[in-house]
């Protein structure tokens, strides 16, 4: 379709029918039509109108999960504006960033934060994508005490839907974070771990096993 190929003409196409949506007053179609706009025009690297649409999401909408997920997308965008402003040294470790570049990234933080908790109980693929977003910004930051904070709730929702692909790649990352932090016996606790899960299941299932593996051989 359209934005999957980033197309600028899709967005003619969601503002036809946000103008229409608002025309009929049907409050909840305006909510989920302003995020697909503000969605797309973050596909398109239109950053300033995304945020501005996106902001407006909670205005049309009374439904928390499409709020929830409006805030996650803007916490994005800002995380996508520090890493756009700031040049990252080679281990990925931001040195020395400008008071608005760290702003970016903290505004990121909390909103992504506001997301966690507006959602419901049972969204836990947001949440998943909440907690994963804020492991990455944190990594980015080196902070990786935070970072692994949320990992670990990752890996409790995982291990809640028995999704075993999913908690071995979540404690490769894991311990990966704690070898950053010179962490090294309980890295190799997750590490080895991890590797237990990826060999009980199908190779076809095991995106991250060769570098699980090769992970050990630093934590050993």
């Amino acid at each position: 379709d359209l934005l999957s190929r980033r197309d600028p003409e899709c967005l003619a196409i969601y503002q036809s029918a946000l103008t229409l949506s608002l025309q009929l007053e049907a409050k909840e179609l305006q909510g989920r039509i302003a995020f697909d706009l503000g969605f797309a025009y973050a596909q398109l690297q239109q950053l300033d109108a995304a945020e501005t649409v996106l902001l407006s999401v909670a205005n049309f909408s009374s439904d928390q999960l499409l709020e929830a997920e409006a805030l996650l997308l803007r916490a994005r965008i800002a995380f996508a504006r520090f890493e756009r402003t700031f040049i990252l040294s080679a281990q990925d470790q931001p040195k020395h960033a400008t008071p608005e570049q760290r702003r970016f990234a903290e505004d990121s933080m909390i909103l992504a934060e506001r997301a966690l908790r507006l959602l419901p109980e049972e969204a836990t693929e947001v949440r998943l994508k909440c907690h994963g977003h804020l492991a990455h910004s944190y990594r980015t930051t080196a902070d990786f005490k935070n970072a692994v904070f949320h990992l670990k709730r990752m890996l409790v929702l995982e291990q809640a839907r028995q999704n075993s692909v999913g908690e071995a790649i979540i404690r490769r990352n894991i311990a990966e974070q704690l070898l950053y932090s010179n962490e090294i016996a309980e890295a190799h606790k997750q590490v080895s771990l991890a590797i237990e899960l990826f060999e009980s299941l199908d190779k076809s299932e095991q995106p991250d096993a060769h570098a699980a593996r090769e992970l050990l051989g630093h934590v050993q």
